[in-house]
């Protein structure tokens, strides 16, 4: 049997407008290294786009998921690599309002014994003041290196560190 090296498989609507594309590409030994799935609504917005890449050993080496409203608003963004061993070296979590406001962001950095290195949660609100922010960096023995927490009020204030 032949392998697929390329796959596309496209559904159309009456007035010719995308309603779902896949695009694959496998390698020999049935590994996927590229899938993309789109979803367009009648105005050619992206409802949701998906774009996946792996490695030979099925380690998904960088993942991007995005979900769209009508206005072009990125509601919800996941961008994630991996390294060999399945450890999370970078990840980053969004969720957007409509007038591009970050909700919550989550950025992780962690080295090959699993160790949290960097941390950081920020949740801001409608006029882009900072709630609450942590940032935790720790040794190789998870000992505490330096943790400072802080609570800002409305008009910036620090109330707690």
């Amino acid at each position: 049997m032949i392998p697929t090296r390329y796959t596309r498989v496209t559904t159309k609507s009456i007035d010719n407008e995308i309603r779902y594309t896949r695009v694959t590409t496998k390698s020999i030994d049935n590994d996927t290294r590229y899938t993309r799935v789109t979803t367009k609504s009648i105005d050619n917005d992206s409802r949701y786009t998906r774009v996946t890449t792996k490695s030979i050993d099925n380690n998904s080496r960088y993942t991007r998921v995005t979900t769209k409203s009508i206005d072009n608003d990125t509601r919800y963004t996941r961008v994630t690599t991996k390294s060999i061993d399945n450890d999370s070296r970078y990840t980053r979590v969004t969720t957007k309002s409509i007038d591009n406001d970050t909700r919550y962001t989550r950025v992780t950095t962690k080295s090959i014994d699993n160790d949290t290195r960097y941390t950081r949660v920020t949740t801001k609100s409608i006029d882009n003041e900072i709630r609450y922010t942590r940032v935790t960096t720790k040794s190789i023995d998870n000992d505490n290196r330096y943790t400072r927490v802080t609570t800002k009020s409305i008009d910036n204030g620090v109330r707690y560190t």
